[in-house]
């Protein structure tokens, strides 16, 4: 389906409406939500200088820190846009309303909404790379306190590496309050993605890429499809009796593959001939039942506010991977299009996993009226995985371990507030990139711990200003010298983090932020000559600055955009080479109004305005280039 043809659908829809509904998907604004400059993403709009894969260097959504409605949640594929509406990342004074923050930051998934009144929001899209896609959310009214979200989407994709993909998505959210004091919630999300190419990892012969591509151009078979699905589902029952509040999860997250391909593009260097191979994936399947139930006691006592809590939480995840078929390609020419025949695959023994962990958890709270809060709580886990690989090798690994965790928050006037953190963590480690000799291997949990400290200044409810410090540490995992993925020492990240979110005017609205670091690498003393002291990939700086300014003078009109900044970073594990800083601009136009009285907006954005190249990192030795200069509109129309 064409852009144009989407577009001509929902203005069509919109005229068709009988009623006119209150604004839901057409009011998302990302800049105008954000309380801070850390991470918001709102339906298709995400700023701030962290994200799901990437908060203070390292990856929440890898270590597994996924709350939804700040319960525990092991996702092991992502929520669509059609039961998610957004998350937030929380870290430094943000964290600290988690009674059990973790060292990687929590990632807040918020679920769509839905209400006492019948809605329709209709979104069609074109691009960027020429992409279409329509998306249509609703809410539904049953009776009184019963209602439910609800969606589907379909989209056609094209790639800034000229790859594609078809890929469709549905979702409902239903939603009871059963008493006024108890409320129950669920959801279930599937996405399915057809026929995805494989995106191509340019790796050099020494430790650079001198030369460039035309970016746009697929260089793959055609033949090399992605296939594969998510399917995610849940319970929570929240309720309040008194001073006794129990809130309780369950979920459900699959991710299954039915077909994948590593895409490998090395031995560049400065002739234009390249070594080609593909690794052939078959079926492998990752599927973990979560939950948590959180049992909480309230005391009042004069001024002072007490609470305990106890939690506990479970996992039990099972994954089988593995069995992958080499496909060499021979020699080509870099950028040039490869249109051999597929093959047939000759697929060997998969390996099984399964890991259970069990976390019980207690905390005190102590709120002392408007001077201070305080939490302390202890975690105990038990972590087993067992393992079966391909060669019919059993591993069996059980850890134990206690998690102290420690927050403070002073209020030192009714504006300024100054706060504390320590916390200790056993996260996982995700699996081994494609380009790995052990690649797709799971890698064993580890421990790790953090402490932040910082001051928050809010002048007024417009304004939004922190300031800290951080250390996290953790296993330094990467590429080791014979190409295996694997804990090699211990990677430390500190530095100073910083955010501001202001209406400077009714009309400007500005959040801006930035984190300076100094990330460095302690390692086993037999690698100490051939590791670089700089984690590969881990810039010392960055920075975005992003604004909305609604025009006066056109009302409905508001232009928006967003600076970002990247710093030098290490590509390699000896250090030899260091991508130079990038620094990329965005660009956008909204414009609201209403069709018989049926809010609208209309939305054009403009990425990487200055078309910047680079090559970037996306592992230790391996490299793609920054996507060019792309264009996107969308039209959001609220029935």
């Amino acid at each position: 389906m064409s852009g144009r043809n989407a577009v001509r659908i929902l203005v069509v829809a919109s005229f068709a409406s009988a009623t006119p509904g209150i604004a839901q998907r057409a009011e998302e604004n990302a800049v105008v939500s954000a309380e801070d400059a850390f991470g918001t993403s709102v339906g298709r709009e995400s700023i701030g200088i962290y994200g799901d894969g990437s908060v203070r260097g390292f990856s929440p959504s890898v270590a597994g820190n996924v709350r939804i409605d700040g319960l525990y949640f092991d996702q092991q594929g992502g929520l669509t846009g059609r039961v998610r509406e957004g998350s937030t990342i929380r870290v430094g004074v943000a964290a600290q309303a988690d009674p059990f923050p973790a060292p990687t930051g929590l990632v807040d998934i918020s679920l769509r909404p839905s209400g006492e009144q019948n809605l329709l929001s209709v979104l069609g899209s074109v691009g960027p790379y020429a992409s279409t896609a329509i998306e249509m959310d609703g809410q539904l009214r049953f009776s009184p306190g019963l209602s439910a979200a609800i969606g589907a989407a379909g989209f056609r994709d094209r790639y800034a590496n000229g790859g594609r993909s078809r890929s469709a998505s549905v979702g409902v959210v239903p939603r009871w309050l059963i008493t006024p004091s108890v409320r129950l919630t669920a959801f279930w999300g599937r996405g399915e993605t057809f026929g995805e190419t494989a995106a191509p990892i340019f790796i050099p012969r020494s430790d650079r890429i001198n030369q460039r591509i035309v970016r746009g151009e697929y260089q793959g078979p055609d033949w090399a499809e992605n296939r594969n699905s998510t399917d995610n589902g849940g319970l929570v029952v929240d309720g309040a009796f008194g001073p006794w509040s129990v809130k309780a999860g369950v979920f459900r997250s699959i991710f299954r593959s039915a077909l994948s391909f590593s895409n490998i593009i090395e031995d560049i260097n400065d002739s234009p001939t390249v070594v080609r191979s593909l690794f052939a994936n078959p079926s492998s399947r990752f599927a973990s039942v979560s939950g948590e139930l959180r049992v909480a006691r309230s005391l009042k006592e004069g001024p002072r506010q007490h609470l305990f809590l106890v939690s506990l939480r479970a996992r039990e995840v099972s994954s089988r991977y593995g069995g992958s078929d080499f496909i060499d390609l021979g020699t080509s020419t870099l950028g040039e299009r490869i249109t051999l025949p597929r093959p047939a695959f000759r697929f060997g023994a998969q390996n099984i996993e399964r890991v259970r962990q069990a976390t019980l958890g207690v905390s005190y709270g102590l709120k002392w009226g408007s001077l201070l809060d305080l939490r302390a709580g202890v975690q105990r886990t038990r972590y087993k995985k067992d393992a079966l690989d391909a060669s019919g090798t059993e591993t069996d690994r059980t850890t134990l371990a206690w998690l102290p965790n420690v927050t403070a928050a002073l209020h030192v006037t009714p504006t300024l507030t100054a706060y504390a953190s320590f916390v200790r963590g056993l996260e996982e480690n995700g699996v081994a990139p494609d380009f790995a000799a052990n690649r797709l291997e799971t890698l064993p949990a580890l421990l790790t711990r953090q402490w932040d400290a910082g001051v928050q200044w809010k002048p007024s409810d417009a304004t939004n200003v922190v300031i800290g410090y951080y250390n996290v540490q953790k296993p330094y995992v990467t590429l080791d010298q014979a190409n295996i993925f694997r804990a090699i020492g211990t990677e430390t990240h500190q530095g100073f983090e910083a955010s501001v979110s202001t209406s400077i005017s009714k009309n400007l609205r500005v959040v801006a932020g930035g984190a300076y670091g100094n990330p460095t690498v302690g390692v086993d003393p037999f690698l100490a000559g051939s590791v670089g002291r700089r984690p590969v990939g881990q810039p010392r700086i960055i920075a975005q600055l992003s604004l909305n300014y609604d025009v006066s003078m056109l009302p409905g009109f508001s232009l928006d955009g967003s600076l970002n900044h990247t710093g030098r970073q290490a590509s390699n594990l000896e250090n030899s080479y260091f991508i130079p800083p990038i620094t990329t601009l965005d660009a956008g136009l909204r414009y609201s109004f209403k069709i018989r009285k049926v809010p609208a907006t209309l939305r054009f954005t403009v990425r990487n305005v200055t078309d910047a190249y680079e090559w970037v990192s996306v592992g230790a030795g391996a490299f793609e280039p920054l996507n060019q200069r792309s264009y996107s509109a969308y039209l959001t129309i609220d029935l």
